[in-house]
């Protein structure tokens, strides 16, 4: 079976909306509803918050998230990608535990109706056995599944199901991509 890392980016510094990730919705702080599905879920083997907030990291370590580090604050700017959040969080367990998932889950702390359910059935697709890379879902009026080949940067024909917003990704593949994607900014 493979290991499966679910990744939680919450940023503290939130313009439109201060402190989103931790209003409370019901009682609950906003974030802790992503945290507590993805523990519940039998398929993700460890989840982490990657905040550069300690009140966000509090508060995520109490709801049952680990929070092995503080984000640095250039990866906590409005325009930082995410997946550049992602890639620091990959490196630094690597590099600190020598843990290197199979596959990691970025789910968004914003998303109260995620469930272990609907964690399930991406895991269940287990992109290791398709042969895909990734599958990124999101919930719009249209839910859609899109199967995107990350070396070759394109999207193949699109799958449709219904669940939340969360990206499946194979480790490797995402580091080696995202890596030729920074190296290629850096030259043009």
């Amino acid at each position: 079976m493979s290991e499966v890392l679910a990744v939680i980016p919450a940023r503290g510094g939130s313009k439109r909306l201060p402190g989103k990730n931790i209003k409370l919705l019901h009682g609950v702080p906003l974030i802790e509803y992503t945290i507590k599905a993805a523990n519940r879920s039998s398929y993700v083997d460890r989840c982490i918050v990657s905040t550069d907030d300690q009140n966000i990291a509090t508060i995520s370590k109490k709801a049952g998230a680990e929070v092995p580090f503080l984000r640095p604050a250039k990866l906590a700017m409005d325009h930082s990608p995410v997946m550049d959040t992602c890639l620091h969080a990959l490196r630094y367990l690597q590099q600190t535990e020598k843990y290197e998932p199979d596959i990691f889950l970025l789910l968004q702390p914003t998303s109260p109706y995620v469930t272990k359910n609907i964690l399930m059935r991406p895991l269940t697709c287990s992109i290791s056995k398709m042969q895909i890379p990734s599958l990124v879902f999101i919930n719009s009026t249209l839910p859609l599944i899109l199967f995107i080949n990350l070396i070759q940067m394109a999207p193949s024909p699109p799958f449709f199901l219904k669940g939340e917003c969360s990206v499946l990704l194979q480790t490797k593949m995402f580091i080696v991509s995202t890596e030729r994607s920074m190296h290629l900014k850096q030259h043009f």
